[in-house]
């Protein structure tokens, strides 16, 4: 691609806002996310590359990834990578990192190398200022961890000091989710039935999470949840409660 380069101010701030605008309909209104993910493709298309533009490269590659054409969707992601290198935007490294690595890159890429990449985002963020991203990174780092076959005991206890540092520093936003893996963590080493027996000082238990997230109609954090009991009921041989669970997520779907 051959696209001219934009130093607008208007520009930047309105693909910003685009930006802020597409993780908020994550958690709300997911449907819209095509539109918004189109919008800013087009700006960067029509008005000009800007520092922002590989976020809307992967952001839309979340998107076709969705609809079902994962191939699509991975050559998007993999060239908002790419736009990004070129441009040398290492301050929002972070964040298309946080898009592209949980969303697309699984597509191809083993979970190991995801799971670097992740720490890669975090070490960005921390540098950059990228709180949040470096925030979503961490998160994600410490699940693909769980699932690409880390210790047991380190995710553990690193999941432990990610949520005494998310508490202390009042990002509740993410404490849900890495209750989760730190949870899921816990029942592998010790037994299911110690899930609702391992939080204190502030940390949720299952029960609660799974309260507040019906209360909120929080759908993407209540899958999650059940996925994990899923995964658990396969590992621990009780499948009689597989259906159950497997007729919750079908119905999130």
């Amino acid at each position: 691609l051959i696209l001219k380069h934009s130093r607008d101010k208007k520009l930047i701030i309105l693909m910003k806002l685009y930006h802020d605008l597409f993780y908020t309909l994550q958690m709300m209104d997911p449907s819209r996310l095509f539109s918004v993910s189109l919008r800013m493709l087009q700006l960067s298309i029509e008005c000009g590359i800007t520092e922002l533009s590989p976020l809307a490269f992967a952001q839309f590659g979340v998107t076709v990834l969705s609809v079902g054409d994962a191939v699509a969707g991975y050559r998007m992601g993999s060239l908002a990578l790419k736009l990004a290198k070129s441009l040398g935007i290492a301050g929002f490294m972070s964040s298309i990192i946080a898009v592209v690595q949980p969303y697309i890159a699984w597509v191809s890429e083993p979970f190991q190398i995801i799971t670097e990449t992740h720490k890669l985002g975090v070490t960005l963020g921390e540098q950059w200022g990228d709180v949040s991203s470096s925030t979503v990174n961490h998160y994600w780092f410490q699940l693909t961890k769980l699932l690409s076959g880390h210790d047991l005991s380190t995710v553990r206890s690193d999941c432990s000091r990610f949520l005494r540092d998310l508490l202390s520093r009042k990002q509740s936003w993410c404490v849900n989710c890495t209750c989760m893996t730190y949870i899921h963590s816990v029942a592998l080493i010790e037994g299911e039935n110690s899930c609702e027996l391992v939080c204190c000082n502030g940390i949720p238990t299952e029960k609660d999470i799974e309260s507040l997230s019906l209360e909120r109609k929080q759908e993407l954090i209540i899958f999650g949840l059940q996925t994990h009991r899923l995964m658990r009921c396969f590992l621990f041989r009780k499948f009689d409660k597989m259906p159950q669970l497997s007729g919750i997520l079908e119905n999130l779907l």
